[in-house]
């Protein structure tokens, strides 16, 4: 397993990463742009648009869907030709509610792709707040392809309202550009009846 140490930048918006393989220096984007979607069948979908050069780098898109605990929470994470996924953090967390138990989070499907090597996702408590984290640290033939993952989330406090998900993520590009993301969503949970609130 490769093991990497996060070194202090020199230059401002730059974070550098150094392993037993080689040093990469990685473009930090950390100010997406945020929105709401709204499809046909009712579905309200958030997004975080990471763009460099006035082009989208990353486009990840979320969803806490209708229905009772626990809920379906849908991700899915577009990016840019030429590039390639490297590793994809989630921290689910309840804001409103930081002393509950960690949020419940299970993976509805194992994330595979078409041919191997097999994705390698990691699932566990962050230690920082009641965080809970999925982690992909390698992404094998889904690298540089549209990944999607099917949730399932359980607010573990009766007075927990607000899902808040902490995102960071690493893309490779062409002639070695490599990028740091870092973005969140938050989200309401929804009523037994409807979907998720968008006041």
């Amino acid at each position: 397993m490769r093991r990497r140490a996060f070194l202090a930048a020199a230059t401002a918006g730059l974070i550098g990463t150094a392993g037993c393989e080689e040093a990469v220096v990685r473009r930090a984007v950390s100010d997406p742009e945020r929105g709401i979607e709204r499809r046909r069948e009712g579905a309200v979908r958030r997004y975080l648009d990471f763009r460099t050069d006035d082009e989208t780098l990353v486009w990840i898109e979320m969803a806490l869907l209708r229905g009772t605990a626990p809920f379906d929470f849908d991700v899915d994470l577009s990016h840019r030709d030429g590039t390639e996924l490297t590793n994809l953090r989630l921290r689910f967390r309840t804001p409103t509610d930081e002393s509950a138990e960690p949020v419940g989070v299970a993976l509805e499907a194992p994330l595979a792709g078409d041919s191997p090597p097999t994705p390698s996702v990691s699932l566990y408590h962050s230690g920082e707040g009641a965080g809970t984290v999925v982690e992909v640290d390698e992404f094998g033939a889904l690298a540089d392809e549209t990944v999607g993952l099917e949730c399932l989330v359980t607010p573990r406090s009766e007075t927990a309202t607000t899902l808040a998900v902490d995102v960071t993520a690493e893309v490779d590009g062409p002639l070695g550009g490599a990028y740091s993301l870092d973005g969140r969503l938050e989200f309401e949970f929804p009523p037994a009846d409807g979907p998720e609130r968008t006041d």
